[in-house]
């Protein structure tokens, strides 16, 4: 399926506001530390959840004129069931061309509601040999992954609950970058990001180093906040390894590498790219992953 790629756009908003409610029996688990910047054609609220266990988020964007519920439009980040707590959460929103009041909000609030954690499925914990086969059926062509579980444990285990839940099955490569890397995972064709499970432990100091053909964590900023999404190295990229225990210099967890398809992996980041819905550097024809499994 082909699309054409659009360009963001930039909206006016001349003052940002920050409203935090939360239900008067958890007080005591409100989000703390929020924040909302415009990045581009986005809104990002970032904020911190304290204590142990997990809550469910949930935002409404409002301005002077009342609730935007049909000018914005979820992209990624932690929102949802079960989220669990931690510094740094984000969520990203765009703003799409059918905002009623013509994009011209002079007051932007964000909402954060927070109650307990519904039940979620959390898939059982994987065992098994050290080194563990996957195999990625995408659009383009057959690659085949070998998984370091003796290496990058917490990192392999959350990325087979995955695959066996079904997960990346019609998830596309977003996110493409010739002579760098291919990243995919969290989006469907539409753009639309997928219900994840709780983020997990950066594996980025397990020795594993971001050479040509391995496959390594894509997070945000915050060290600790990968979930399903990956990248697989088009050449070697130093750069992306872990240097020391600082945020900027904590590095991209590698898991496992390419061990049949490579050619495959080198004609996906040789697509032609754009910008659709806010993003850079989106395939202008979707690369599909049709289906990933574990090679019993």
């Amino acid at each position: 399926m082909k699309r054409t790629a659009s360009s963001s756009f930039f909206i006016p908003i001349l003052m940002l506001a920050v409203l935090i409610t939360v239900p008067s029996h958890l007080l005591a688990a409100g989000a703390q530390n929020v924040e909302v910047r415009l990045e581009g054609s986005r809104a990002v609220v970032t904020f911190d959840i304290p204590g142990d266990g997990q809550m469910d988020v949930a935002v409404v964007f409002t301005d002077d004129r009342g609730p935007l519920k049909t000018s914005m439009k979820s992209l990624s980040g932690d929102v949802g069931k079960g989220v669990a707590a931690g510094k740094g959460k984000s969520i990203y929103w765009e703003f799409l061309k059918d905002h009623p009041y013509g994009l011209t909000a002079k007051v932007l609030k964000a909402k954060i509601d927070l109650t307990g954690a519904k039940d979620r499925k959390v898939l059982t914990p994987v065992k098994g040999d050290k080194m563990i086969k996957i195999k990625i059926e995408t659009s383009q062509g057959v690659i085949m992954a070998e998984l370091d579980s003796g290496k990058a444990p917490i990192t392999v285990e959350n990325i087979l609950n995955y695959v066996r839940d079904g997960f990346y099955d019609g998830t596309v490569f977003h996110r493409v970058i010739e002579g760098f890397m291919i990243q995919g995972g969290g989006f469907d064709e539409n753009m639309e990001t997928k219900e994840t499970l709780p983020p997990i432990k950066n594996e980025a100091g397990n020795g594993l180093k971001n050479v040509k053909g391995t496959l390594a964590m894509a997070r945000t900023s915050v060290v600790d906040s990968a979930t399903a999404q990956f990248f697989i190295n088009l050449v070697d990229n130093g750069f992306l390894d872990h240097k020391n225990e600082s945020p900027g210099g904590f590095g991209y967890a590698v898991f496992g590498k390419v061990v049949e398809g490579m050619d495959v992996v080198e004609n996906i980041g040789k697509v032609k790219t754009g910008n659709f819905r806010g993003f850079q550097d989106v395939p202008a024809e979707h690369v599909v992953m049709e289906k990933v499994t574990v090679v019993e």
